[in-house]
């Protein structure tokens, strides 16, 4: 029988080899930094916007991920805006948020899975003690 551990190895490995998966990853950590960037320097989507010489909603669709493949020359155009480095933007960053946020898209074959209960306890994820 193999063991929930190894399955998620296996399936963790899977993640790390799906292009699509990484790269959402990757523009998770550039629309967060540039969110954080944003409320350091006390800025509103209209004042980047207007910093940016483009349209609020611009700023909307990057901060929501409207366009997939968000280009370079509009991260450079943020970081411009914003006084900082280009790669400060691409920085990883690992916050609560990032790590609750369900994924957009899985890896060819995944099953999704509901463990926020346990079917047999009731027990909901958290509560479970660890011996």
């Amino acid at each position: 029988m193999t063991t929930l551990g190894a399955i998620f190895s296996t399936e963790g490995e899977a993640f790390h080899r799906d292009i699509n998966y990484r790269l959402e990853g990757f523009f998770f950590d550039i629309v967060d930094n540039i969110a954080a960037e944003m409320k350091r320097a006390g800025l509103s989507k209209t004042d980047l916007a207007r910093l940016m010489d483009v349209t609020p909603a611009r700023v909307t669709n990057v901060l929501r991920g409207y366009k997939p493949n968000l280009e370079l020359k509009t991260i450079v155009q943020v970081a411009m805006a914003l006084d900082v480095q280009p790669n400060d933007l691409c920085m990883r960053r690992k916050t609560r948020e990032m790590l609750q946020r369900p994924l957009r898209c899985v890896p060819n074959g995944f099953v999704v899975a509901d463990i926020s209960a346990d079917k047999n306890s009731g027990e909901k994820d958290g509560q479970r003690k660890v011996a």
